[in-house]
């Protein structure tokens, strides 16, 4: 923070981000990069549950963030983001 301030940017590491909270500077460059450490991490993917399945989502609600839902009559769509090492245990609903 406060890159706006800073008179050697050649004093941080290569990778760096320099952001500035007043003026917004980086602040763009700062999500794309959180995104792109993130991607390998997580998937974002449709569970399609079954009604008569709806217990076992309830054992795996820690694992998952749901972003929506919806109702059909055979069950739930729902959009949600699962961490990489949880996927196997979605793969059913996937």
């Amino acid at each position: 923070n406060k890159c706006d301030q800073w008179s050697r940017p050649d004093a941080f590491p290569h990778d760096y981000v320099c952001i500035s909270a007043r003026s917004g500077q980086g602040l763009e460059q700062l999500k794309t990069r959180i995104m792109e450490k993130l991607k390998d991490e997580f998937i974002r993917t449709t569970l399609f549950v079954p009604f008569a399945d709806m217990a076992q989502l309830s054992i795996l609600r820690p694992y998952y963030f749901e972003q929506s839902v919806s109702y059909t009559d055979d069950g739930s769509e729902i959009s949600a983001i699962i961490p990489t090492i949880y996927a196997e245990k979605f793969k059913k609903y996937i």
